[in-house]
């Protein structure tokens, strides 16, 4: 008895978790199209190769879709590290909201390069 309700609990497991890859891999095509497009820049494709790049890329995602998020989730928070550390960027937006101040002050009245 006990063996029986071990293996439905794993196959709800493993059914729960394929489901989930599905989901998440169904969602992602779109990515996944573009991706294989890019890579195949073929304006037609007589074998298949961009189909083919796409299911591979499909299975990947339903199968090993929490590697997939996670890799997905650290480059994303390490491009935004990386991108902060960028001084010409973070000069640049110092001066885009200084502009933005001035611009803001002007409209309230309060203009500080009007003399009194």
């Amino acid at each position: 008895m006990a063996d029986a309700l071990i293996t439905l609990i794993a196959l709800a497991a493993v059914a729960a978790y394929l489901t989930a890859g599905w989901r998440i891999a169904v969602r992602m095509l779109p990515r996944a199209w573009a991706v294989a497009r890019r890579n195949w820049p073929f304006r037609e494709d007589p074998a298949g190769v961009v189909r083919t790049n796409v299911k591979a890329m499909t299975f990947g995602m339903a199968v090993g879709w929490p590697v997939y998020l996670t890799v997905i989730a650290v480059s994303r928070r390490l491009g935004a590290v990386v991108d902060g550390g960028d001084p010409k960027a973070l000069a640049a937006r110092i001066a885009e909201l200084e502009t933005l101040n001035e611009e803001l002050r002007r409209q309230a009245g309060n203009d500080p390069t009007a003399t009194i």
